[in-house]
């Protein structure tokens, strides 16, 4: 008896069993047609075995989710990173994100220390993680208040596209609005931890505008950066150390 298939083509194993049939009325009968139709046989089967793998691999991928961590606090150089108590990342610069780790989804106890000490968490904070979804946690704030939350990224993206999104983590900021030089504006009353929606692009070069929202007035100087095809971008939008009065872009 053949298994249960999990997709809606059971064609392969239909065309399997046929030519196994065949093969075998044939095999004393006629040399040629028992070759012909047990090779056929096994290109079925190969076909079967190649879409169990590859629902296997696609049931690994899916049964974790993926966190990377940010940090943004200005007054602190260094933060160490701990999941349920296990230091994961280590000595993680202001202004930096760590790489992504794989884990299975559930909840998890994150404490965030600055690096080398343990005495008293700068932050501690549950948070839930799903399967098949990735994840930046992120640090920020300013030097009296700080804030330990997350935002889910979306890894889909077409081949030889690219795309990218924003995120405001100024907390001293009102509305910020990101336009193009001599173009719309892609992302529109930007509020501090609230992240933009993705915007799709064919690769280029463009020239950014970042603006307070009500008076329009430019934050920083024009920027330009090359958007590669098959990669992501969020564009992080922090304070200049150590006055806070600047704007300053990062890319993660």
């Amino acid at each position: 008896m053949r298994p249960m298939s999990s997709w809606n083509d059971e064609s392969n194993y239909k065309k399997a069993e046929e030519y196994d049939l065949l093969s075998q009325y044939y095999k004393y009968r006629d040399p040629e047609l028992y070759i012909k139709y047990y090779y056929r046989h096994l290109h079925y089967m190969n076909q079967i075995c190649n879409q169990m793998n590859n629902q296997a691999k696609s049931r690994e991928h899916t049964a974790f989710g993926k966190i990377r961590f940010l940090h943004t606090i200005p007054n602190v150089s260094k933060v160490d990173f701990y999941l349920n108590g296990v230091r994961i990342f280590r000595e993680v610069p202001v202004k930096t994100a760590s790489h992504y780790l794989s884990l299975p989804e559930g909840k998890y106890q994150i404490d965030i220390y600055p690096s080398g000490q343990l005495h008293t968490a700068l932050l501690s904070r549950k948070l839930e993680f799903n399967k098949g979804t990735p994840y930046t946690i992120i640090a920020a704030g300013n030097e009296v208040t700080h804030s330990l939350f997350s935002v889910e990224d979306n890894h889909e993206l077409p081949a030889k596209e690219t795309k990218i999104n924003c995120l405001n983590l100024n907390p001293d900021s009102s509305g910020i609005d990101v336009a193009v030089t001599g173009g719309d504006t892609i992302f529109t009353n930007l509020t501090y931890k609230k992240p933009s929606s993705y915007l799709g692009l064919t690769p280029m070069t463009i020239e950014f505008l970042v603006k307070d929202t009500k008076s329009k007035n430019l934050l920083l100087d024009p920027f330009s950066v090359s958007l590669h095809p098959d990669i992501i971008y969020t564009m992080i939008i922090v304070s200049s150390e150590p006055t806070h009065k600047n704007t300053e872009i990062i890319f993660i």
